[in-house]
């Protein structure tokens, strides 16, 4: 059984983060004040603003901010500034922490998926997959994914229903909820971080990648045994997708259908989490229940 964090109240403190790709302070403002209006007393790390080439900062020096952040005795919420690329260069240091940490929130997406990984798996937290300082813009979408946000974090709300998919397969499954971005979870594949609780329901999303490689990434997932390993899956946004000239012929959530259709498990698609404005928090490393009818779809947790 993971561990879930205690919710946040106001007067809680919590640290803003950038372990991956590099960001401007300026962008991630108006989150912060967001957070703050939340009553949150909020810690800025040095990776914050912070360049180094494509990153927020040298390996070193985001790993000792993400390190400070999650032993900080006061700090009960990790927020990732944005994602980007570099949060698997950590991941063996990262690892060596096990035991030695008090579980609290961990929020972000994309190149995070990797951080969850190993929170999920190897220091048996729950986390959230969910919105970041980055991507915060003005817009009904965007305000409603931080306010969902706040009440999972504030009051524990996870539960939700979905609209109908045509493309859904119906039945019912449980199992704890992992995954996140399949092309990070593809770079992850035959490593220990690669999330592997059973049974679980393995959750999709992706962005600007090319229809063929989306074709590649499930075919690892499908050769290696994952997808028959499933008691469920649910596919977020595919989003900005892509063809080239030669024009492979499928969509995205086409190519993930024709990959899982010899399984019985439930399949849900347009899951509003990802690369959208809507971008519905999840508790990742979770025990979960899937429903998939013609109405719709729940996804609820205890």
């Amino acid at each position: 059984m993971s561990l879930r964090p205690s919710l946040l109240c106001a007067g809680d403190q919590v640290a803003v983060v950038a372990p991956a790709g590099r960001v401007e302070l300026q962008r991630v403002s108006p989150a912060l004040d967001l957070l703050r209006s939340w009553g949150l007393e909020v810690l800025t790390g040095p990776t914050v603003g912070s360049r180094y080439f494509q990153f927020s900062a040298d390996d070193d020096t985001r790993f000792a901010d993400l390190r400070f952040a999650l032993e900080h005795p006061s700090v009960k919420a990790v927020f990732c500034a944005r994602g980007g690329y570099g949060l698997v260069r950590l991941l063996p240091r990262l690892q060596a922490l096990a035991g030695t940490l008090t579980p609290r929130w961990v929020v972000g997406y994309s190149d995070i998926t990797a951080l969850h990984s190993l929170i999920n798996c190897t220091y048996g937290w729950q986390s959230v997959h969910g919105p970041m300082p980055a991507g915060f813009e003005p817009g009904p979408e965007h305000a409603q994914s931080w306010e969902l946000l706040r009440q999972m974090l504030f009051s524990g709300q996870a539960s939700c229903l979905v609209p109908p998919h045509p493309l859904n397969r119906f039945g019912s499954a449980s199992g704890v909820l992992t995954g996140g971005n399949l092309s990070v979870l593809h770079g992850l594949t035959g490593t220990p971080f690669f999330p592997s609780v059973k049974p679980r329901i393995l959750f999709l999303e992706e962005v600007g990648e090319a229809m063929y490689h989306v074709d590649r990434m499930m075919l690892n997932l499908k050769l290696s045994g994952v997808l028959s390993g499933l008691s469920g899956l649910i596919v977020g946004g595919m989003t900005d997708m892509k063809d080239d000239a030669s024009v492979f012929g499928k969509d995205a959530c086409a190519i993930i259908r024709e990959h899982v259709e010899e399984y019985d498990y439930p399949v849900i698609f347009g899951f509003p989490a990802g690369h959208d404005a809507l971008n519905r928090p999840l508790l990742m490393g979770a025990e979960c229940s899937l429903e998939v009818g013609q109405s719709g779809v729940v996804l609820s947790f205890p």
